[in-house]
């Protein structure tokens, strides 16, 4: 049971919070034992920060049924910060969720965490949530929580004053006669499957993510890469900053950069170093031949194989370019750590 969704306004405090959600756990735990106790942060359910210095003292009382929730949204952000800014943002926004609630999934004492609400515009016209979502997905996909969608309803019978009022951000179509945006929601592939298993005794290892397209690399014809489906993805090992992507299993194989524009492959080749570039953390790179670094991206003429282009946004440097009109989300891929067989 969730305790008060999006606290807000200027009479909100964390004084009030500890005492109200206190009294509020407690007797939803009375009441129903069994009851996992959901507890909603403030400004939003944006914020539980202020977790960090004062726990919540209810771990004793509530049998280990406490799960904190939280909302993410890019609600505030122009397209235009996120059209000239996309690395740079992401790692701000990431920052922001990973400070103020996934840092209750870390640590001597984690916590579950519930990400309640997130969602975006499923007509696709709107290039902030565009962008953000790819983003959040990266960032969620890698600590695996449980999580809603806003929303599935299509529309309204009434609201605000409207009839049959249309609900831009449901799974529903206006009518209801079927999914808006299929091809979005294909892209939550990654969340809906399990990663992770806390009790697994198997080893971990990695899949390697691509937001933009929600698919995963796979070891095609010829050890080519390309862009499918999750669930069946090529198994990496834990990847070291600056060093080989080695195939799980013990493989002598690994990920191999190619000229520019060439598709990138699997072979025994390992003299491939790869780095972690931009803000973001989402761009692959390492040098070709020339010495001149290259990026992963998936190939915009097929939307599936994985090549090796300049990477964009980026200088040779490697940092970030103050801004930046190309789109980086192509380049932007995540080693996902999985050892769920």
């Amino acid at each position: 049971m969730s305790m008060r969704n999006e606290l807000r306004g200027p009479r909100q405090n964390t004084d009030d919070w500890y005492k109200y959600m206190q009294q509020g756990a407690n007797a939803i735990h009375k009441e129903n034992p069994d009851f996992l106790v959901i507890v909603s942060g403030l400004y939003y359910d944006t914020n539980l920060g202020f977790l960090k210095e004062n726990p919540l003292p209810l771990q004793k009382n509530l049998d280990n049924k406490l799960v904190y929730e939280a909302h993410w949204y890019t609600f505030g952000t122009g397209a235009d910060k996120w059209d000239a800014q996309t690395n740079n943002l992401c790692a701000a926004v990431a920052k922001i969720a990973r400070d103020n609630y996934i840092f209750l999934t870390a640590g001597e004492n984690p916590f579950p965490l519930f990400l309640s609400e997130f969602g975006i515009d499923q007509r696709g016209t709107n290039e902030a949530e565009n962008r953000y979502i790819s983003c959040l997905l990266a960032v969620v996909a890698e600590i695996d929580i449980d999580w809603a969608l806003w929303t599935f309803q299509g529309s309204y019978i009434l609201r605000e004053g409207t009839l049959d009022l249309e609900e831009v951000y449901g799974v529903m179509d206006l009518n209801w006669d079927g999914p808006r945006n299929p091809q979005y929601l294909d892209r939550l592939q990654i969340l809906r499957q399990k990663n992770q298993e806390v009790e697994s005794k198997n080893p971990n290892y990695y899949i390697m993510f691509h937001p933009q397209s929600g698919k995963c690399a796979h070891i095609y014809k010829y050890g080519d890469i390309i862009l499918a489906n999750c669930e069946t993805a090529t198994r990496w090992e834990q990847h070291q900053d600056g060093g080989p992507i080695k195939l799980a299993g013990g493989s002598a194989r690994c990920l191999t950069v190619a000229a520019d524009g060439g598709a990138a492959s699997v072979s025994g080749d390992c003299s491939s170093k790869w780095k972690i570039v931009s803000s973001s953390g989402l761009h692959l790179a390492a040098q070709d031949g020339k010495g001149k670094y290259l990026c992963l991206e998936m190939n915009a003429s097929d939307n599936s194989t994985i090549v090796t282009k300049k990477c964009l946004c980026v200088g040779d440097d490697l940092r970030d370019f103050p801004t930046c009109s190309d789109n980086p989300q192509g380049q932007w891929f995540k080693l996902v750590p999985a050892n769920v067989d």
